[in-house]
């Protein structure tokens, strides 16, 4: 096990990226009704599975519960909490596989469908790395500062700073103590064979080192951390 840390959270992704798969191509109209056919198979995979927070949240998911999440997560009302877990689950698969029509003009929003990061992902370029930012929903990336905060845009390197621990360098969490949020980056650099959406779940002992120091992640992933 490469992540032996992480080893529960890795599994749990993995049974969620199967579920996703094999929610591709199905469903009708809409991104919700199409996402609400797959509601009880999620709950099902949660309850077995699952964090105790998901299973609790599972147990109070009914449909009219999971249709109003599928539609605050759209319209980006709640995309954090234990609910909204569910949401982002059941439309993933839809919104990269048909594209969404959102857009947004902010730096640190996705261009194609207006949501926030899940991770940013530092390449080699020139003597140095860009960064990119990998969005939350559509998985799409987009360039971005590096000395920028990607929640709350602020620039003065006294407020924001990094952390790496040496067993897994190629992981870095930036954290801004303007509005107290964290972002993990995955150096492709220092790890050519890195994921950067797998890894960012494997990141967990950066979770918990930022999270006891008070900071708050910019976005839940795939695992509910």
């Amino acid at each position: 096990m490469r992540y032996p840390a992480s080893s529960e959270a890795l599994e749990f992704y993995g049974e969620i990226a199967c579920f996703q798969q094999q929610a591709e191509g199905s469903g009708t109209a809409s991104y919700v009704e199409s996402a609400l056919e797959l509601h009880e198979p999620l709950r099902r995979l949660v309850r077995e599975k699952g964090s105790r927070v998901l299973k609790q949240a599972a147990e109070a998911l009914d449909e009219g519960a999971c249709r109003e999440a599928l539609y605050a997560y759209l319209e980006q009302i709640d995309t954090s909490s234990a609910r909204s877990f569910f949401a982002r689950v059941l439309l993933q698969p839809h919104v990269i596989s048909q594209g969404d029509g959102g857009r947004s003009h902010l730096d640190n929003r996705c261009p194609h469908c207006g949501h926030p990061p899940q991770v940013g992902v530092l390449r080699p370029e020139g003597d140095g790395a860009a960064l990119t930012l990998a969005c939350s929903l559509c998985l799409s990336e987009w360039p971005f500062p590096r000395s920028q905060c990607a929640s709350c845009g602020e620039r003065d390197e006294k407020k924001i700073a990094y952390y790496s621990p040496q067993q897994i360098d190629h992981l870095q969490t930036q954290v801004c103590d303007t509005c107290q949020r964290y972002l993990h980056h995955v150096d492709l650099a220092k790890d050519v064979q890195a994921v950067p959406d797998v890894d960012e779940v494997a990141a967990l002992p950066l979770d918990v080192w930022a999270l006891e120091r008070g900071y708050r992640k910019l976005q839940p992933n795939l695992v509910g951390i």
